[in-house]
């Protein structure tokens, strides 16, 4: 909390700021000096001081000069009627003169010893007094220091200062202050006589320019207040006798002991009684204490901040603003639309260098876009449009004509075959329905017209030949060729095409067979190296026995058909489609020195892309002579079976040597006799002295 004391400086009327740090409560109840400073000048920046502390609340002591005191005697009651009575003695006094938020008001303590009879037998006196303390509007508040805005301030006067000081009881001795700064002389002490037990305060000012007239007329005030209160010339003489040891300070605060005792124990660190600094502990006391309302007085009410809304109706009261605005508002009526076009027209000239050539860009591409869209009613997507006729069509149904015209109809002609078609239920059960060649057409006309593309379907089916065929025409017309339909993607050729559909393991199988194929090779070269010693063969003879044809076990005109498809030199053996591996040597097959091991090859369809094929011949070679024969075992020498090799010493092969052991291992593979674990054993090791073969090369 920070104290703010009125001084006088050299360049006139100023402050004395005191920052206190409140602590403890009732008798151990402490305030320790933070800070302190003197201003020179009353509205001087304390924001940045204060700011330390944070200070929520600032006192001003206000000087006795500026303000009211008026005491008066209360009934003999508690609570609200005693705060009632209280007021209407404030009314009384002031006649409403003093607007509330410059009033404050207290019931002081009852004196000990009020309610005892009079020892002339009459009637008590009362034991409870209240006091009131007003700050006329005739005085002006004074200029303030700048504190921070969460800084609360509140006025004290005086005499609710040196109170706190007393506890709010009179004192056994008066209590003196005289202020030279403005003249003030105040007095409060204990009335013991007629006028029964309390408080009598008095305030007066004399002339502080001249000491001796301030001297005689502090002792003079001195008498006038003890005589008022029934006191005695020995109590004159002892106050005089008190004064005159503070005549020569100028300004002075005489406190009783029991005063001087709390103002010590509540400031530590004190040896002596600083009259500036007891005055700030007092208003701290009744800040805390039960005179709170002397010291909270308020030199105006506060105002809420007004509504942007009510400030600008409030200032549009007055004539002159209400001209102002309408001749603005006028002026921006007339003016603000050619400013606009005006600094639109700027920037536009600013982003546009050429605009005669950017408005003959957007007349040409206007031009265009009507064009593309005259186009787009009038002609047709070609290549859509086959597209969906192609995802509409069955695959039983083979196209041999399509006409298309442009706004017209369009012809379809073809042959339909009857179609085993398969559907699997939710119970995961598969059922195949049978399709006539004109049920096959009548699903095709269906499936085109659900697109909402094609309609005004036309069409002319014959009848079923031997074959289950039917040769159709169709006609129709695209109405809505742009659409685009959301098909399923088992029906989306751009996603599966016709080998995806039919052979669904396609790439598996092609991955399989050029890995047997691989490994065939490989095999064959090594068992006829292996099975005799190396003759002289003229290259005549070499080239013969190259071009000895594989001749595989069984293999129908299909077969060969698709072979010759693949390539004369392809050998694949017959693979399920839900084959993932195919051994590279069946268990106990040899093979003679010179000849190659026959693979079989698969079953190729008369459907997909060998349909349309021209059969073979006759006469013709379709393929291999199919071999009857079984391959029998070497009849060779005795071959040494090679000892077993870690995975370390197979990576130091090197290539030569590699190729020397896998001949080896084919070799040893070729006996009849060798046991289950043998065979698994060469197995893995031809594998994997193959594989560094590879990584060699």
């Amino acid at each position: 909390m920070v104290v703010l004391l009125p001084t006088v400086t050299s360049g006139g009327a100023g402050w004395k700021a005191i920052a206190f740090r409140h602590s403890g409560s009732g008798a151990s109840e402490q305030f320790s000096v933070l800070g302190e400073r003197a201003l020179s000048s009353p509205g001087e920046d304390l924001t940045a001081w204060a700011g330390a502390w944070k200070p929520a609340k600032a006192l001003a002591i206000l000087p006795a000069s500026a303000t009211l005191c008026r005491t008066c005697a209360l009934p003999p009651t508690q609570g609200d009627q005693l705060l009632s009575a209280l007021r209407l003695q404030a009314e009384t006094a002031l006649m409403g003169g003093v607007p509330p938020h410059r009033l404050g008001m207290v019931p002081l303590p009852e004196v000990p010893g009020a309610n005892d009879t009079r020892a002339d037998g009459g009637r008590p006196n009362s034991g409870r007094q209240g006091i009131i303390l007003a700050w006329p509007e005739s005085s002006i508040a004074p200029a303030l220091p700048t504190l921070p805005d969460y800084t609360e301030v509140r006025f004290a006067p005086t005499f609710a200062c040196l109170l706190a000081l007393l506890r709010g009881l009179p004192p056994a001795q008066p209590l003196v202050r005289a202020d030279r700064s403005d003249g003030t002389i105040l007095f409060m002490l204990a009335s013991t006589g007629s006028a029964g037990h309390g408080f009598v305060l008095r305030s007066t000012r004399e002339d502080p320019s001249d000491d001796l007239t301030w001297r005689e007329g502090i002792l003079r005030a001195a008498a006038e207040t003890i005589l008022a209160a029934d006191g005695s010339t020995e109590e004159i003489k002892e106050l005089h006798g008190e004064l005159t040891s503070h005549l020569d300070d100028g300004s002075f605060l005489a406190l009783p002991p029991a005063a001087r005792e709390l103002v010590l124990r509540r400031l530590p660190g004190s040896s002596d009684i600083d009259a500036e600094r007891a005055l700030a502990l007092g208003a701290l006391l009744a800040a805390t204490g039960p005179l709170a309302p002397l010291v909270s007085l308020r030199a105006s009410l506060p105002r809420p901040k007004p509504h942007p809304l009510e400030q600008a109706l409030r200032r549009l009261q007055s004539p002159q603003t209400a001209a102002t605005v309408i001749v603005a508002s006028l002026a921006v009526f007339l003016l603000a639309p050619i400013a606009f076009a005006g600094a639109r027209n700027l920037i536009l000239r600013w982003k546009l260098s050429d605009v005669e050539s950017y408005e003959r860009e957007n007349r040409i591409t206007r031009q265009k876009a009507a064009l593309y869209t005259t186009l787009a009613k009038s002609t047709w997507p070609m290549t859509k449009l086959l597209g969906d006729l192609a995802n509409s069509m069955p695959e039983s149904i083979d196209v041999e004509s399509i006409q298309v015209n442009a706004g017209q109809s369009i012809t379809l002609r073809g042959v339909a075959r009857s179609l085993d078609k398969k559907e699997i239920g939710k119970d995961g059960a598969v059922t195949t329905t049978h399709l006539s060649p004109q049920a096959v057409v009548l699903a095709f006309e269906s499936a085109a017209r659900d697109t909402g593309i094609f309609s005004e379907f036309q069409y002319q089916i014959e009848a079923t030949d031997g074959r289950e065929q039917s040769v159709f025409t169709i006609i129709f017309t695209a109405g809505n060729p742009t659409h685009v339909h959301a098909w399923k993607d088992a029906d989306d050729y751009s996603l599966h095409d016709l080998r995806d559909r039919r052979y669904p393991n396609w790439r598996t199988i092609e991955r399989t067979g050029e890995r047997t194929g691989e490994r065939t090779g490989e095999k064959t070269g090594t068992a006829a190296a292996s099975a005799t010693p190396p003759t002289p063969v003229d290259d005549t003879a070499r080239a013969a026995a190259t071009a000895k044809p594989t001749t595989p076990r069984s293999e129908t005109p299909d077969a060969a058909r698709g072979r010759e498809l693949r390539g004369a030199d392809a050998v694949t053996p017959p693979v399920d489609e839900t084959a993932t591996a195919v051994e590279p040597a069946a268990e106990g097959e040899t093979a003679a020195a010179g000849e190659e091991t026959a693979v079989p090859a698969p079953v190729a369809s008369d459907r997909g892309v060998n349909r349309r094929r021209p059969p073979t011949p006759e006469g013709g070679a379709a393929g291999p002579t199919p071999s009857t024969g079984t391959p029998q075992p070497s009849s060779g020498p005795k071959v040494e079976i090679p000892a077993p090799m870690s995975d370390d010493e197979i990576k130091a092969l090197t290539k030569a040597q590699a190729t020397d052991f896998l001949s080896k291992i084919a070799k040893a593979r070729q006996q009849p006799d060798l046991d289950q674990e043998t065979k698994d054993r060469l197995k893995k090791d031809f594998d994997r002295v193959l594989a560094r073969l590879k990584s060699a090369s």
